[in-house]
């Protein structure tokens, strides 16, 4: 499927699809197919975009929140309010198809949204598959936070979820989870892979660590990068860092985003005596150098389920850092403990202080836990073994074409 042809991207607008980890892994796919394809322009109900152009959204002002918990009469009628404003945006939809980048292309893919069948119509006119990219489906993920939609959850399955599950030629999903949800929607098993997010390896190839621009010099460096909210647990890691401190006094915080618990995070931070540099938002270009400036990649966890695929991750991976993983989910099955990454129990804060401890007192574990996971990222994570896949679904016997609309 190489050569001078393209694949469509659609997506959402900025202010549905507000996640910026989920703009990351979109301009991630669209750099990789317009490497190998010659072009992959990203279709948005605003403007047709350059993938660079996709990753700038991920960054820019404005993020959204997960829905609020619990049960009470206000949320559940401003969940069916928001509900009724996707469909509404999802009727609306419309965009110029880029030309002559479409003369040919691949296939569409659609990033998969509530009610949205605007890449369904595109590959159907088109006459090429469709590929709907799942994070989750939103009623099924919804739940999973304990946010309910009494009385019209089933219906919005039904009409806006059920039938692209069923249509799309493959269903791509970002984890085992994630996959079992969307066959129990009516995905045909067939049809669907796992495709977790994953980072874009060049990115990293060519970075360089920025430890003397921040001031870093004997430190032992454990770094964070996300969006500070009250599931990704950045006070566990701040507290797991204060008691490792104690025999370790040369660990310090980087934190690299922005959020709601930022203001808390860096207060907590001071109270527990923690040395913490936190940047806030900087723009992606400046992610891949800074990730490279950890010496230990933290990911914190709460207890719960995980049917998440966390992007830092796959950027701690490439970036060739030893990373610190909660035992849950896609890292428990993809990774070996002590030998690509060390894991604690999800929401234990000490064993995330001993696994912290024992990577900054092993300098050779930390390089050999890093060079391993490194290996791992390349052998079994990079988009390119994606779009190998895709390619091999869609041109096997599974193929449909047109999408059904």
């Amino acid at each position: 499927m190489t050569g001078n042809r393209s694949v469509l991207f659609v997506a959402p607008g900025r202010e549905q699809l507000l996640a910026g980890a989920l703009w990351v892994v979109l301009a991630n796919w669209a750099e990789a197919s317009e490497r190998r394809y010659g072009a992959a322009p990203v279709i948005t109900p605003d403007a047709v975009l350059t993938p660079t152009e996709a990753r700038d959204l991920a960054f820019s002002p404005g993020s959204g929140t997960p829905p609020s918990r619990g049960r009470a009469r206000g949320q559940d009628i401003k969940r069916l309010a928001k509900d009724g404003r996707a469909l509404g945006r999802a009727l609306r939809y419309s965009f110029a198809v880029p030309s002559p980048e479409v003369s040919q292309p691949l296939y569409v893919w659609q990033h998969h949204d509530l009610f949205q069948r605007a890449g369904f119509r595109l590959a159907r006119r088109l006459e090429v598959p469709l590929v709907l990219y799942v994070h989750a489906p939103q009623v099924w993920e919804a739940r999973q936070w304990g946010v309910t939609r009494p009385g019209w959850g089933r219906i919005v399955e039904w009409l806006g979820e059920q039938p692209q599950f069923e249509a799309a030629d493959l269903v791509a999903c970002v984890s085992e989870e994630v996959a079992a949800a969307t066959v129990a929607l009516g995905a045909d098993p067939r049809r669907v892979m796992v495709a977790p997010c994953t980072a874009d390896a060049e990115r990293f190839d060519g970075a360089s660590p920025r430890r003397v621009e921040l001031g870093f010099t004997d430190e032992i460096v454990v770094g964070w990068v996300g969006t500070f909210r009250p599931f990704h647990h950045v006070d566990l890691l701040i507290r797991a860092t204060a008691e490792a401190r104690r025999s370790c006094p040369r660990l310090v915080l980087l934190l690299v985003g922005d959020g709601p618990t930022r203001a808390a995070c860096e207060a907590l931070a001071r109270e527990l005596e923690v040395p913490c540099r936190s940047l806030g938002t900087v723009g992606q270009g400046h992610v891949p150098a800074l990730i490279k400036s950890f010496d230990i990649a933290v990911i914190p966890s709460g207890r719960g389920e995980f049917h998440y695929s966390p992007l830092k991750l796959k950027e701690y991976l490439a970036a060739r850092r030893a990373s610190v993983l909660p035992r849950a989910g896609e890292m428990a099955r993809s990774l070996e403990d002590r030998r690509h990454a060390l894991f604690y129990e999800p929401g234990d804060q000490p064993t995330l202080r001993a696994a912290i401890g024992e990577l900054a007192r092993d300098s050779q574990l930390r390089e050999s836990i890093a060079s391993a996971g490194h290996k791992r990222f390349e052998e079994h994570f990079t988009i390119e073994r994606q779009l190998d896949e895709v390619e091999d679904r869609l041109s096997g016997a599974l193929r449909r074409s047109p999408a059904r609309d």
